[in-house]
């Protein structure tokens, strides 16, 4: 009958606008979630460009104590070739070997402060990827479910 006809075109017109809600509703939240996807993507490149100047600053920093380093090995090398009754332990020698020691040291802490920055890096640079992977599945996911709302709204 045309009332039965009327009532379930009502019907579908309803289940019609609730599906396109439902996709209105999903393509802005999924366009939400890329931005702050986009955003964190864009704080997390910044902070990769920060550990790569620290790390270049670290090996620079390494590269200028290996020659004081080699310095210091090659004069206690030479003093080490005095006479026996010249070798003991003067100042000389005693500043040769606190330098050293100092050098030593700080040499290990600018390999572990960049140890440290390296792996920093490689963690920032995983999560840089994992979130180009979710901004793409993300776009994907736009592209598909505007598609289908054209289509919906097409027919």
């Amino acid at each position: 009958s045309y009332r039965q006809q009327l009532t379930n075109t009502r019907k579908e017109v309803a289940v019609d606008n609730r599906v396109n809600l439902a996709l209105r509703t999903k393509i802005a939240d999924t366009e939400s979630s890329k931005v702050q996807l986009e955003r964190q993507l864009e704080e997390v490149c910044a902070e990769v460009s920060k550990r790569e100047e620290a790390i270049r600053r670290l090996e620079s920093d390494l590269e200028e104590h290996r020659a004081p380093i080699a310095v210091n090995r090659e004069c206690q090398s030479y003093r080490a070739q005095r006479p026996r009754s010249e070798a003991y332990s003067d100042p000389v020698a005693l500043s040769l070997e606190y330098e050293a020691a100092v050098l030593q040291q700080t040499s290990m802490q600018i390999e572990r402060r960049l140890q440290r920055a390296s792996r920093e890096l490689n963690h920032l640079c995983e999560l840089k990827r994992r979130l180009q992977d979710e901004i793409s599945t993300k776009g994907r996911m736009l592209e598909i479910d505007s598609r289908l709302l054209v289509l919906r709204q097409s027919s």
